[in-house]
């Protein structure tokens, strides 16, 4: 009786507080906690320069400059002959760069102020950033040419106004918050996961004192070696020994993980799921700390915007977000310790008002994210905090999922504890792009489709199936040319069922995820030939005449098509998938990374790959692999390159990540023998794997912060 009571009671508890965890995300999304910002021209008089002044210099093609050689002014608007709205074709990002200005050898873009009305009128506000500026080139759009531009010597006037919802709003979040935890809860009861947490937190509180106070020492240590190698070094190399906290961060975080290694060595064997967690949580959280640059990596302009605007009912963005969307001079990869300071502190100035209220449309890819940016924001938390919160939960997630995906395996941990680990893949866990969600998922299914085979003797449960599936829609969700994929779990093996009516009921399940996963497709497909295609690819680019051209062009683009897969496939390449870091460069010694996860394929391999090293299977990965490459690379040709080009553009070697665990897992011969102590196996790819990670992070961003 009293069990029971205490039971009941715990369930009311624990409900409580995860109802008021919805409640608080949910107010998060909706309750608006900042001011919409407008701005407007002075009232003070401008210094007016039109096209027929003689300080305009240069008038060529599109684009008209005028030189300011001597004015002084903080705030400029640049006017055209006709309203922008007529422009369709014009975004907010063009927008931002249709006004270069030049200072000495430095040419940059400046900020749109007026983004809520900009589209209604045919001025565009921007503001100068405390340079002596030279000249000022304006592009004109198509159909639009600049007619003046007015200088004043004043910041442009501001108002603020409150930003209103209507009260339904607020109680259909309330209602779906309850919705959500009532779902949770119940999951809760059936699993007790919670329950289960708080006893694993229990039963390891001496190993957490342990870490905290490894982690404190280290810090210590951190200090000490940075003032040294400061003292020592970098103050006749660089011209400097002031306090570096990053360098500081770094010497720390690879003390901690190398006092990790030697304490687990000495208790037991670290499993490789386990390895990873403490592998990419440390390097992950020192890439956040260290990485402050809002583009550093692939699309993070578009990727944060989306996120940002799901953050809010509105879709809420400040100056700071327009600033990361539109690739601004003070988002851009540099080198220099006060320079990103600098530019961070500028960030944090921006990000107080709302001045813009971006496109609100749901993609599930980004909702982690969202989460993290809306708590954020409802607690006014600066700039700063709100983009590595994003890049934060990010890699909290990437990290779980990989968590589960090893821990699955019977055999081939060490082939995905790799490919997990690649540096690409840990650079865009941290990241605000959707590229760690694919890129997990896809792991997580394609580690329960191989486990459940290597696992012969047990029969796939409905649990499984659903994880399987669900998992590998969910990673091809944003990127649906992997659809083929979705098709193996329809290879399982008929020993795994106890009936044939439970494997009529598995392939039921598995074609219904396919089927509407093909329904994305197709909506997607018509979309995409309909439109004009990836204007980052240049004027040429047009989807439909593109695919006209290669069915007129077979051979012609079989050729184009055959010549570059070589080339994409090849070891050279390796590092565009291995260690790129996209603005911020490639990252040194990918070969031998190479070498690594080679050894790794032929060794890793133990009685249960017997099963999963059928020829049937192979073939079936193999085509997959090679016809969802075709795929990639066609769909780039078609929607980013030129018509009739002989070359294929837009291409990352990062879409290969998602294809390359089930494909390495099967080629191995399950007929070698690994007679190397699991002991010694496990921890020579551990101690490499970490060091190549500090390595390539330590070239790649680091060094950025050495200089003054």
């Amino acid at each position: 009786m009293v069990k029971n009571m205490n039971k009941r009671f715990k369930l009311i508890i624990q409900s409580i507080c995860i109802t008021c965890v919805f409640c608080l995300i949910a107010a998060a999304f909706v309750v608006p906690v900042r001011s919409f910002k407008s701005y407007s021209a002075p009232n003070e008089s401008a210094v007016v320069l039109d096209t027929n002044s003689n300080r305009c210099i240069k008038v060529e093609n599109n684009k008209v400059k005028f030189n300011l050689d001597g004015i002084n002014f903080k705030s400029i608007v640049v006017e055209y002959n006709f309203s922008f709205e007529n422009n369709t074709k014009l975004n907010e990002k063009d927008i931002n760069s249709l006004a270069l200005f030049y200072s000495g050898n430095e040419s940059f873009t400046s900020t749109c102020l007026n983004w809520s009305n900009i589209k209604q009128g045919n001025q565009i506000y921007y503001v100068n950033d405390n340079k002596n500026i030279d000249n000022i080139s304006i592009t004109n759009p198509e159909g639009l040419s600049c007619e003046r531009i007015l200088l004043y010597n004043v910041d442009f006037n501001e108002s603020l106004s409150p930003i209103y919802i209507e009260f339904n709003i607020y109680v259909i979040a309330f209602v779906i918050a309850l919705l959500l935890s009532t779902i949770v809860i119940f999951i809760e009861y059936k699993t007790l996961f919670l329950e289960k947490l708080l006893l694993w937190v229990k039963r390891n509180l001496r190993l957490f004192a342990y870490l905290s106070v490894a982690l404190i020492c280290s810090l210590v240590l951190g200090c000490i070696l940075e003032r040294i190698t400061s003292s020592l070094v970098f103050s006749k190399v660089f011209n400097t020994s002031d306090f570096n906290i990053y360098l500081m961060l770094f010497i720390s975080s690879f003390v901690f993980m190398c006092v990790c290694f030697v304490y687990n060595n000495r208790k037991q064997i670290l499993r490789p799921e386990t390895a990873f967690v403490l592998i990419a949580l440390n390097v992950g959280f020192l890439i956040i700390l260290i990485c402050p640059i809002a583009n550093a990596n692939w699309d993070i302009d578009t990727h944060f915007l989306n996120t940002i605007g799901m953050s809010s009912i509105f879709g809420q963005c400040s100056l700071s977000d327009m600033n990361v969307y539109t690739a601004d001079l003070r988002t851009q990869p540099t080198v220099g310790l006060h320079r990103i300071i600098s530019n961070i502190g500028y960030m944090e100035n921006n990000n107080d008002s709302v001045v813009y209220f971006a496109n609100r449309n749901f993609s599930l890819e980004y909702f982690p994210g969202a989460v993290a940016a809306a708590i954020a924001q409802l607690f006014n938390a600066s700039f700063y905090f709100k983009f590595n919160a994003i890049k934060l939960i990010n890699l909290l997630c990437y990290v779980c999922l990989c968590y589960f995906a090893i821990k699955k395996l019977k055999s081939g941990k060490i082939i995905l504890l790799v490919i997990a680990l690649f540096p690409t893949n840990i650079f865009v866990a941290t990241s605000c792009s959707y590229d760690w969600w694919v890129n997990a998922f896809s792991f997580l299914g394609m580690a329960y489709f191989i486990g459940e085979i290597q696992d012969s003797n047990k029969k796939i449960t409905l649990r499984s199936t659903i994880i399987m599936c669900g998992a590998l829609f969910l990673a091809f969700i944003p990127k649906q040319i992997y659809i083929l994929f979705m098709l193996l779990p329809l290879f399982m093996p008929k020993n795994k069922f106890n009936t044939p009516k439970e494997r009529r009921k598995y392939i039921l399940i598995v074609l219904a995820f396919i089927l509407l996963m093909f329904v994305f497709l197709f909506i997607r497909s018509i979309t995409a030939i309909s439109s004009v295609g990836d204007s980052r690819g240049g004027a040429g680019v047009n989807p439909l005449a593109q695919i006209v051209f290669i069915l007129s062009n077979p051979i012609q683009y079989a050729k184009t098509l055959i010549m570059f897969i070589y080339e994409y496939l090849s070891v050279s390449s390796s590092n565009l998938y291995s260690c790129n870091f996209a603005n911020l460069g490639v990252g040194i010694f990918s070969a031998f990374y190479i070498v690594i996860i080679i050894v790794a394929v032929i060794t890793d391999k133990d009685k249960c790959d017997v099963f999963t090293a059928k020829t049937h299977l192979r073939i079936i990965v193999s085509i997959f692999f090679l016809v969802s490459v075709v795929l990639v690379v066609t769909a780039l040709y078609v929607d980013f390159t030129p018509v009739g080009s002989k070359e294929i553009l837009g291409v990352q070697g990062r879409y290969l990540t998602p294809m390359l665990f089930p494909l390495l897992s099967i080629i191995g011969s399950s007929k070698i023998i690994n007679k190397i102590p699991k002991k010694q196996y496990y921890y020579a790819f551990y101690v490499i794997c970490s060091i190549y990670l500090y390595i390539n992070f330590a070239q790649t961003m680091l060094l950025r912060f050495l200089f003054s």
